[in-house]
């Protein structure tokens, strides 16, 4: 298992990947990371078939989950791309053993975000299948080679590649799968050509450079940013702050209305509490 990455050797092109082990309270750590270093291998492999690169693997010490609720990718981004920054990494895999769910709080498999370069998988629904069949470990053969399915599935969709045949068809879990599927000629096509815009060598520590790797992932990703701004909501959260004024300010009234009578009713002489009781 490689530290960090190296430089680039005579003009060869090489694609970092990161993997980031988010495992829960109790759960086996040590067997989690071999695990998702893995099946990011076996996905690596026919990426590096696909593009004509070469794919280096590093697996960081797992990072502990608070808890094991449910988690949306989202959540694992910040810390994702924190390691990117650092290591230097091109491209990240989150592997993770606690739920993860989709936009409509669906649980499932795994996500990808192109824009971040970010792929999230949880073994929760790969070690659980929906239907009748028994949990399984993470050394067995269908959830190793699922898993690598969907993680090459998922980069591919980091790297800009749609849904197609092989690799890309729509991730189904197959409890017969032994290999991960090659992708189709079109796919492989547009592999090669994006891989090469990959590799960040520009990329390094302090807060300015990580400005410059953000924003020029805003530059070479703006249809995907509009669209995701587009279909945000966050634009309506001006108009819900008089409501919540209202929800923070109602109970402090409240306290204090009530502190100001019980401090009048403490501080009443026998003679006016006697008429307060005769008028009411």
């Amino acid at each position: 298992m490689d530290d960090a990455p190296a430089a680039e050797s005579d003009g060869e092109l090489v694609v970092d990947v990161g993997v980031l082990v988010a495992h829960s309270p109790g759960g086996d750590a040590d067997a989690l990371a071999s695990f998702a270093e893995r099946v990011v291998r076996d996905a690596t492999d026919e990426l590096a078939a696909a593009t004509d690169a070469t794919w280096r693997v590093h697996a960081p010490k797992p990072d502990p989950l608070s808890d094991r609720s449910a988690r949306r990718p989202s959540e694992f981004l910040d810390e994702a791309a924190r390691h990117m920054v650092e290591r230097p990494y091109d491209l990240v895999v989150v592997v993770t053993d606690v739920p993860v769910t989709s936009r409509l709080d669906r649980v499932v498999p795994g996500l990808a975000s192109p824009v971040g370069r970010v792929a999230v998988v949880s073994t929760r629904r790969l070690r659980r299948p929906v239907g009748r069949e028994p949990t399984r470990t993470l050394d067995s053969a269908p959830v190793r080679w699922n898993a690598a399915t969907l993680v090459a599935h998922l980069l591919g969709h980091v790297l800009g590649a749609g849904h197609g045949d092989g690799v890309m068809a729509p991730f189904t879990y197959d409890p017969s799968r032994r290999d991960v599927p090659s992708f189709d000629a079109d796919v492989r096509d547009h592999l090669a050509r994006i891989a090469e815009r990959v590799p960040e060598e520009s990329v390094s520590r302090g807060r300015v450079r990580r400005l410059a790797f953000h924003a020029l992932s805003l530059a070479r990703n703006p249809g995907t940013v509009a669209s995701t701004v587009a279909h945000s909501n966050a634009w309506l959260i001006p108009f819900s702050l008089p409501r919540l004024s209202t929800a923070a300010v109602t109970p402090t009234l409240i306290l204090v209305f009530s502190a100001e009578a019980w401090d009048v009713g403490l501080n009443l002489s026998d003679a006016v509490a006697v008429l307060f009781a005769a008028g009411s």
